[in-house]
């Protein structure tokens, strides 16, 4: 994945994107490389160090996820799920308005 695909998954700029890989590959978490169909893009790979914490955060996420889900009933994550859902619609039409003007 490219620097810049990723910061427009993540919704930042690609300037905060950088700060943030530049710490994570002086702490060995993942590595760029030029990309060799375009050499002015880099690809990010995730190493061995940043796998593993990735199970570790994606292990810490399912289990408050579990919790989460336990105090709410089958009918409220329904409308809990909807309602983020039309949160998210609402605010991709504003920034795709916003985006026109």
């Amino acid at each position: 994945m490219s620097s810049r695909e990723l910061a427009d998954r993540m919704g930042i700029r690609p300037a905060s994107l950088t700060e943030m890989l530049n710490r994570l590959e002086t702490d060995g978490i993942l590595t760029r490389q030029p990309d060799p169909a375009d050499q002015r893009r880099n690809r990010i790979f995730i190493q061995e160090k940043g796998a593993v914490l990735l199970k570790k955060m994606k292990a810490v996420r399912q289990t408050e996820r579990e919790h989460i889900n336990k105090s709410l009933t089958l009918d409220e994550q329904e409308q809990f799920v909807a309602l983020c859902e039309k949160l998210t619609k609402s605010l991709e039409d504003f920034r795709n308005q916003a985006g026109e003007q």
